[in-house]
């Protein structure tokens, strides 16, 4: 039976609009571009919607309509501190933001602390995800499991969290978003980013602030209910990542009952700004197969 061709989609519809939409009391920045199939990306900490803003045409292009957003601290939203943020906090506003979009069900794409709330959504409302494609996620508390995960996981909290929570604690954005470049880049890469990027970053240092100061960062999902999830999932490693991230993301292949995992040559954990354009060809390769 021949394939249907594709319509033409409107040109004004490949117009990406932006708009904010109130959920209770918090107010989330987003943009979409396109129509179809909803495909929402979640960003990375310390980033936000623009994450993904060069991915946004070539999806919209694809059929479909690209939604990209900032989480709740991120650029330009303005929501009120809480003591327990967490991926679990991320989770509960983007099933209101679907809601409110009516984007449900939705092929949802995140990045790091972004695809660990698309999963928690997932493993709570199964019926709004389509599909997932998690580059990442951070479930550290798994970590502690193996001896070169909880290796791993004490240099973290040696060399990143305490000290990026304790200069946020005592009112120093810079010195803290300084240490989490010197953790994750190379130590001076703050100082020697050009100021439009440095910018970008201090604009969003309002996120890892929440994040670091939780009381509880990184609620690790049940094992079982990760195994008896029935949606497909897409998982994208980079090459040259922490072994942290290597050891989380071997416990998610093993458990995930209908995953496919990709690993990105190359790439440290910010694979999606580093290789974008491989991300994107396996991501949109993967949702077309997607029934």
């Amino acid at each position: 039976m021949p394939v249907p061709e594709q319509l033409p989609i409107p040109e004004q519809l490949l117009v990406p609009t932006s708009r904010t939409v109130t959920l209770n009391s918090v107010r989330l920045h987003c943009v979409e571009q396109g129509a179809g199939e909803p495909v929402v990306f979640v960003h990375m900490g310390g980033t936000d919607w623009r994450y993904w803003e060069a991915q946004l045409p070539a999806f919209a292009a694809s059929g479909r309509r690209a939604i990209a957003y900032s989480r709740r601290f991120a650029q330009p939203n303005d929501n009120p501190m809480v003591s327990d943020y967490s991926p679990r906090v991320d989770a509960e506003d983007l099933e209101a933001l679907l809601a409110a979009l009516g984007a449900a069900p939705a092929h949802l794409v995140g990045a790091s602390i972004g695809g660990f709330a698309a999963l928690l959504l997932a493993l709570r409302r199964p019926q709004l995800v389509r599909s997932l494609v998690l580059a990442e996620p951070p479930i550290l508390p798994w970590a502690r499991e193996t001896e070169d995960g909880a290796a791993g996981l004490a240099a973290f909290d040696r060399r990143f969290w305490r000290p990026t929570r304790d200069a946020f604690r005592a009112g120093h954005a810079e010195r803290a978003m300084a240490t989490l470049m010197d953790y994750f880049v190379a130590p001076g890469a703050l100082a020697s980013f050009p100021e439009r990027v440095r910018r970008r970053l201090m604009e969003n240092a309002r996120d890892w602030e929440a994040h670091t100061l939780s009381s509880d960062p990184f609620p690790a999902p049940a094992r079982d209910a990760v195994a008896a999830l029935d949606v497909p999932v897409l998982l994208l490693s980079g090459e040259r990542t922490l072994p942290l991230h290597r050891v989380v993301d071997a416990q998610l292949e093993a458990l995930l009952p209908r995953v496919r995992r990709e690993t990105i040559a190359g790439a440290t954990h910010d694979l999606w700004a580093e290789k974008g354009e491989r991300c994107r060809e396996l991501t949109l390769e993967f949702i077309a197969g997607v029934g």
